[in-house]
């Protein structure tokens, strides 16, 4: 967690690793601040609201990082350099050409948008989508889950 280089004196940055080489960064805004140099006391990610950085690591950041550790952790979810479309798409041709019938999908972490994860898949054409990680879960299609 360290000051926003680009967004002003009100905001914080916490990067977090989402995977080898892709790291996403979340935006704090802090309120009702003292000083220029003291933390807020009310600090807002993404309109939710935190007293302090120990309560966003705990109630924001702990539980994101378990739905990417479930995400990581899943039988379809493959490393493809980040995103990478012609790795995709080697995968889901190699899957479909052994088994026709099926359609194969697989998960991915993003790099051009990290923090998002991609679902790959070939019903009849190959069609990538983006989600993310939230702290109550997933956000997809402007759906949680």
């Amino acid at each position: 967690i360290r000051p926003s280089s680009n967004k002003g004196a009100n905001h914080l940055t916490c990067t977090w690793k989402v995977t080898d080489g892709i790291l996403a960064n979340v935006d704090i805004l802090e309120l009702k601040k003292d000083n220029p140099f003291s933390l807020g006391k009310q600090l807002i990610v993404d309109q939710d609201e935190y007293e302090d950085l120990d309560e966003i690591i705990a109630r924001y950041m702990q539980p994101i990082s378990n739905n990417v550790r479930d995400i990581m952790n899943f039988k379809y979810y493959r490393d493809t350099q980040g995103g990478d479309k012609a790795t995709i798409s080697h995968i889901l041709r190699t899957e479909k050409a052994s088994n026709p019938s099926r359609i194969p999908y697989i998960f991915s972490a993003s790099k051009e948008f990290p923090g998002h994860f991609i679902l790959a898949y070939y019903p009849d054409k190959e069609r990538c989508e983006l989600f993310r990680a939230t702290p109550f879960g997933y956000r997809y299609r402007r759906l949680n889950f």
